[in-house]
């Protein structure tokens, strides 16, 4: 009959986002061993402080024809940047390759530097919105309400129009 022994082990501080290796090696009393290694990503974020830093203001407000570029910086290992506005993604990039997802909106971004920059045209009052910088272990394209709170940051940028004078 074959005794079967479970164990659990964890693991703490281990890097976010990064490919994983344990091997493990077991032995009964007959000195027999048997050995496994175990393959896994991590992809916990935390902790990490994700900020648009500028422009400070908040709620941004400018008049329309004026563009406004956010700038977000995050301060842990990232795989993935995306920006949303109002709730629907806007701009993604897999920060590894440089690829980007989805471009409806001039963006750029940078693994190293751990920023990205979006431009708002301003072009029309429908630009104004909440806008959201989100980074990720993986390149997805996710609703915005399912991405945790400590891996975004928003700002609200309105723009407004230039009253008309009368003759």
């Amino acid at each position: 009959e074959m005794a079967v022994m479970e164990s659990e082990v964890t693991f703490d501080n281990l890097p976010a986002c990064e490919n994983l290796t344990i091997s493990v090696t077991a032995s009964n009393t007959l000195q027999v061993s048997t050995s496994a290694e175990v393959g896994f990503t991590t992809n916990e974020m935390d902790p990490v402080t994700v900020s648009i830093d500028s422009p400070p203001d908040d709620p941004v407000e400018r008049t329309v024809g004026t563009s406004v570029t956010l700038n977000c910086t995050w301060d842990s290992t990232a795989y993935y940047f995306g920006w949303y506005k109002d709730g629907s993604l806007v701009y993604a990039m897999d920060l590894t390759s440089g690829e980007v997802l989805n471009s409806t909106l001039s963006a750029t971004s940078s693994y190293e530097g751990r920023y990205s920059e979006l431009t708002i045209p301003g072009s029309s009052l429908t630009d104004s919105g909440s806008y959201t910088c989100v980074v990720s272990c993986e390149a997805r394209d996710v609703a915005l309400d399912d991405i945790p709170e400590a891996l975004r940051d928003s700002k609200d940028v309105l723009f407004y129009g230039v009253p008309e004078t009368v003759d």
